[in-house]
């Protein structure tokens, strides 16, 4: 927890930004049958649905840099993560020496998705360009602050 608020209270440098990486996973759901109003203008609507699949919505911010970019994915595997990733240092910041991620910690945030994708594959220094910090949010470490 100290190591994120020490990342936070640093100035902004272009060539070692800080970004806040964020996923959410969400239910699609479709009606089965139609709201309708009645005479009196209040609108009546059945919490019946049909389960239509997930979607993981992911947000990249750099606060300092005013910079937000926003993703929808099928899912949260860890090769999507890694491509995540590949993207913030190879396409957001190509000039940065150094791009800090701080990130919640999910199965799938592991830094083996990051040598799977970029190191074996595409031979890419992706993976040294990053420096994951972990945002731990348990109830233990929101009482530290």
């Amino acid at each position: 927890m100290e190591d994120v608020l020490e990342v936070y209270a640093r100035e902004y440098n272009a060539e070692y930004p800080v970004v806040c990486y964020d996923e959410s996973p969400k239910q699609l759901v479709s009606e089965l049958r139609k709201s309708y109003m009645d005479d009196k203008g209040i609108k009546y609507e059945d919490c019946e649905y049909q389960r239509e699949g997930a979607a993981e919505i992911v947000m990249i911010v750099e606060p300092l840099g005013q910079h937000r970019e926003i993703f929808i994915d099928d899912d949260h595997k860890g090769d999507t993560w890694a491509r995540h990733m590949g993207y913030i240092a190879e396409q957001m910041y190509p000039n940065a020496k150094k791009v800090t991620v701080v990130e919640d910690n999910l199965s799938s945030h592991k830094k083996h998705n990051l040598y799977n994708t970029y190191t074996m594959f595409l031979n890419h220094s992706v993976p040294e360009r990053l420096l994951i910090r972990l945002n731990l949010s348990t109830p233990q470490t929101r009482f530290m602050a």
